[in-house]
């Protein structure tokens, strides 16, 4: 019976093991880190993501997570670094160590390409 209650619940919750895959952070090189983070902010706001926290003197940008989930707490971080390298991760509510929620992964991956592409095209 405890066992059922508890399926149940992680049921109702959205936490379901099978959603859950491996996260790598996804590595994009640009020019330099200004460009980085410029082409970062454009790219994300064309993509429709709100911000939910930025701080342009360390090249950081936190925004929230457009999974279909009616749970909030997950977001997509982008760290741009001086010699212009761009992480784009997971972070939040829908992130246990280094297992992600499947859709949550595929956002950082899209995000990810997207930028990969524009630095890819600014060359």
């Amino acid at each position: 019976m405890l066992a059922t209650a508890v399926a149940v619940g992680a049921t109702a919750c959205g936490i379901i093991r099978g959603d859950y895959v491996v996260h790598t952070p996804r590595d994009v090189q640009f020019a330099d880190g200004r460009v980085a983070f410029e082409t970062a902010l454009r790219t994300i706001r064309e993509m429709g993501y709100a911000t939910a926290h930025q701080d342009d003197a360390r090249g950081f940008l936190q925004v929230e997570a457009k999974i279909p989930r009616r749970v909030r707490g997950s977001f997509i971080t982008v760290q741009a670094f001086d010699d212009g390298h761009l992480r784009v991760s997971a972070a939040g509510r829908h992130v246990h160590g280094s297992e992600v929620l499947a859709e949550l992964h595929e956002e950082v991956d899209e995000i990810a390409s997207e930028l990969a592409w524009r630095a890819a095209a600014a060359r």
